[in-house]
């Protein structure tokens, strides 16, 4: 599965219509296919799945989820430079996950960029 190009605007209208319930479909997606583009390009880094970052984030009141974002960011930016994309710094993108209802629109327009080199 390679990480896939989506319209921000219908992300965003997506994101707010249906209360919630597609940012979880969008993250199990797209980490799933963050995770199998970087195990295409020999990655050794960490990985964590979505079904368990979310259910172990539900333990721990979401903490756990805040940290697999933090490592989500990362993997992204390793994908980036294994295919010469500049993307945003993984920081910044997870400041503003944290801070910013649709912070996850900065992710995927990130990954748009990764998705148009391949």
């Amino acid at each position: 599965m390679q990480l896939k190009k989506r319209d921000l605007i219908v992300t965003a209208l997506l994101f707010l219509f249906t209360f919630g319930i597609y940012p979880i479909i969008w993250f199990y997606t797209t980490v799933t296919a963050l995770n199998s583009d970087l195990d295409s390009i020999g990655s050794s880094k960490k990985r964590i799945s979505f079904i368990p970052a979310f259910l172990i984030g539900m333990v721990t009141f979401g903490l756990y989820f805040i940290y697999a974002v933090y490592v989500w960011c990362n993997s992204l930016k390793e994908l980036a430079d294994s295919k010469k994309v500049t993307i945003t710094d993984p920081i910044v993108i997870f400041i503003v996950y944290l801070f910013v209802p649709l912070g996850l629109l900065l992710f995927q327009s990130n990954v748009n960029k990764i998705a148009e080199a391949n």
